[in-house]
Order: C-alpha cells, then structure tokens, then sequence
C-alpha cells in the first residue's frame, strides 16, 4: 500500500543516509522504525499491565478471572516476542 508522509528535510537526508549505509530502502527503514516503535509501545503497555496484576495479587492474596485473562495476554505476547 502506498502512503503519502510529510517530513521535514533534515529527517529525510537522516533517512537516506542511514538507509544508504545499510543497504535499506527508505520505505524499508520507515517501515521498519515503525514496526519497532509499536513493539515498543506495546510491550511497555503490557509491563504497566503486568505490574497492576502483580499489586493486585499482592493486596489481595488471589488471582480473579481479570487478572487471569491479563496474565494470559502477557504470557501470550512475551511467548511471541522471545524465539528460541
């Protein structure tokens, strides 16, 4: 798919020579800058999210079914990201 941007021209020639010096495409680096910035947003979102689990645990002694399905949902994200 084919998506118009608008850089400034100090980012785009930043673009270029980093993606020059690696054998990238510029499309290929945004891309991929992209891809592991929402990684990265994900993951912390779901570490905030494990650690509400955690004190939730901690204050109560149990684990509830919410609690569950979020521990369930971090261990399925953590599972994906690690590759043995």
């Amino acid at each position: 798919m084919k998506v118009g941007i608008t850089l400034d021209d100090n980012l785009v020639a930043r673009i270029d020579e980093f993606a020059d010096e690696n054998y990238m495409s510029r499309s290929g680096l945004i891309s991929l800058a992209c891809t592991q910035y929402l990684n990265a947003a994900e993951v912390t979102k779901a570490i905030q999210e494990m650690a509400v689990c955690m004190r939730k645990i901690a204050d109560s002694g149990k684990v509830d079914h919410e609690t569950m399905e979020q521990l369930e949902d971090f261990e399925r994200l953590s599972k994906m990201l690690v590759v043995k």
